[in-house]
């Protein structure tokens, strides 16, 4: 999986590889041991990209982490 140039652009490269495991599906365990990272350190990546795409955590309505998956591989609109 590639995520959006509009996404990554915004993003570390280690946030990016987050949000990309977090787009296949893992777990926050299973992120950081891909990533060999602490779980903490991934809660600490998933919630700056959150902030970065401007999605609120604290909202009810919302599943942060679906609605941040979705953000990672929605094909950027084209002009034209």
């Amino acid at each position: 999986l590639e995520a959006p140039t509009a996404i990554t652009s915004r993003i570390s490269p280690h946030d990016t590889r987050v949000l990309l495991l977090l787009v296949s599906g893992a777990s926050n365990r299973a992120i950081a041991d891909q990533l060999g990272v602490t779980p903490k350190s991934v809660e600490h990546s998933i919630t700056g990209i959150l902030r970065t795409l401007g999605i609120d955590a604290a909202d009810e309505t919302i599943n942060a982490r679906v609605t941040a998956a979705v953000a990672g591989v929605r094909p950027r609109s084209r002009a034209g």
